[in-house]
């Protein structure tokens, strides 16, 4: 069994860039795998200092990754997986981009829990056309078709509209779960309520536990997570 969580942390920007506060809120949630979106890098607007790192260090989950979804004031702009497991393997690709919009990302980490082999992935999607969300849907679908062990996908997804996740399962030929769905919903993204934020298990794991995070407001999204199990033991 083991918990995970999605969190956009708005940059930093809502604690002075100070990541040792959404850390702690990993750390008190009890993430074992953390999917975070909008990660600066050394850029100007958080004093050209790491994010990741830090971030690692007070959640107390010693691996991380970062993916680049682009270059932004002198640094990187993107999104990151941290892990209490050692990677044994990370992979990341960029999404399909309409012209003048913000460039978008998924990045990827193999990891083996309980002698277990698990992928995590992490995305943001865009939110300014459905026609986009779409293709980048399929784009995912894509790559978790290739997928030969159950998975588990973290995002700000930028849509409520939850019938967009049936293209993953199309793709995969195999239903999938949302936490976040028409029956259970978690308004992470407080300032409108919505629920854009998801988590989305494959064929093998089922929930035993959702949850939202709402000790705090360090970002304009409240943390999601979830307790998961695998259904049967899987050989690598």
């Amino acid at each position: 069994m083991f918990k995970v969580a999605s969190y956009n942390i708005k940059c930093g920007a809502m604690t002075g860039f100070d990541c040792s506060m959404q850390g702690c809120d990993l750390k008190n949630a009890g993430a074992d795998i953390a999917g975070i979106q909008e990660v600066d890098e050394h850029t100007e607007r958080n004093g050209f200092t790491q994010t990741m790192a830090p971030l690692s260090k007070f959640a107390s989950l010693s691996n991380f990754q970062f993916a680049e979804a682009m270059p932004y004031k002198g640094g990187s702009y993107g999104i990151g997986i941290l892990s209490r497991y050692k990677p044994k393997g990370m992979y990341t690709a960029h999404l399909p981009l309409q012209s003048g919009l913000e460039p978008r990302v998924f990045c990827a980490m193999l990891l083996e829990i309980d002698n277990n082999p698990l992928y995590f992935i992490n995305t943001h999607l865009s939110y300014e056309s459905v026609t986009l969300q779409k293709e980048q849907m399929s784009a995912l679908g894509k790559y978790l078709s290739t997928l030969k062990y159950p998975f588990v996908l973290t995002g700000d997804f930028n849509t409520e509209d939850f019938t967009l996740f049936d293209i993953l399962s199309e793709s995969i030929k195999s239903p999938i779960q949302l936490m976040n769905s028409g029956k259970n919903r978690f308004a992470s993204f407080y300032p409108t309520g919505s629920a854009i934020d998801n988590i989305v298990i494959s064929k093998g794991l089922k929930f035993t536990e959702t949850g939202m995070y709402t000790k705090s407001k360090n970002s304009d999204h409240y943390m999601i997570y979830a307790q998961i199990e695998f259904e049967k033991q899987i050989k690598p």
